[in-house]
């Protein structure tokens, strides 16, 4: 799966990720939102990697969210975060999180655009299921902007 847009590259995660991807995941954010997803150290960093580079991309998809900016050479486009798209009977359970530095600059909405649609060419699309805390308004207002509404429970969105 190679994915890329102007500003985005989507690709599977790698080994080498192992420091920016402790970046991303040593936050208190992530502790708080994704708590499976938090690393305390760089060696907890690695092991929760090496998990994320194991999904099959049948049942579960493990995307490296990478900065498209002034990189001729795709290897070299730096890692800002991650989707995790987990197959729960005949829907995806979607986690997704990005590098602080590049939050509320619509890296995230434009992630889940072009990989639903990669889905969706490829004849792979499920329905999604996202579980929200009422406290994140960003990651609501990512899934809003992409249509996605809540059910009666107000943690979960899904899609019409």
């Amino acid at each position: 799966m190679f994915i890329r847009s102007e500003r985005l590259i989507l690709d599977h995660l790698k080994s080498s990720d192992v420091e920016s991807f402790f970046e991303i995941t040593h936050n208190p954010q992530v502790k708080k939102y994704v708590r499976y997803a938090y690393s305390e150290t760089l060696c907890d960093a690695k092991k929760t990697l090496h998990t994320y580079t194991k999904y099959d991309d049948v049942n579960d998809y493990s995307v490296a969210i990478r900065a498209n900016i002034n990189t001729e050479c795709y290897e070299k486009a730096e890692l800002i975060g991650v989707l995790l798209f987990n197959r729960i009977g005949v829907c995806y359970e979607v986690c997704y999180f990005v590098k602080e530095s590049m939050q509320s600059k619509g890296y995230c909405t434009e992630a889940l655009k072009l990989f639903i649609q990669y889905l969706r060419n490829n004849d792979l699309y499920l329905k999604l299921f996202f579980e929200v805390a009422k406290s994140n308004a960003p990651s609501r207002k990512v899934l809003e902007n992409l249509g996605f509404v809540t059910g009666d429970e107000q943690d979960f969105f899904y899609q019409v």
